[in-house]
Order: structure tokens, then sequence, then C-alpha cells
């Protein structure tokens, strides 16, 4: 979906919020698990609240 460009940001926009901690599995390893809470997805009402979770991997070798 395209939002007009006549339209201020502040109509239709989304919000969100990041949370993750990183766990360092080994001295080249790192695993951090992360969750995402998104307001207003896509900058409409449509849907209220977007879960999105998932981890990343860093590997130092």
């Amino acid at each position: 979906m395209d939002l007009s460009d006549r339209l201020p940001p502040m109509i239709h926009s989304e919000h969100g919020i990041e949370c993750y901690y990183s766990i360092q599995l080994t001295g080249w390893m790192t695993l951090s698990p992360d969750l995402q809470i998104i307001m207003n997805p896509g900058g409409t009402s449509d849907r209220d609240v977007a879960v999105v979770w998932g981890f990343r991997v860093q590997m130092n070798l």
C-alpha cells in the first residue's frame, strides 16, 4: 500500500520498539535474541500491533 505524499507524516506512521540481548557463546560467536513490537504496521490502522522475533548470529573467524 502506498501512502500519499501530501499527508503530514504523523497522520500515517508506524512506531516501534526493539529489544535484544547479546550472548557470547564462544570467543568468536555471539547470539542475539531479538523482539520487535510495531504499532500501526505499514502506517495504517488496519492492524493494531505486529510482533516480530528472531535471532542474530555474529561470527568473527
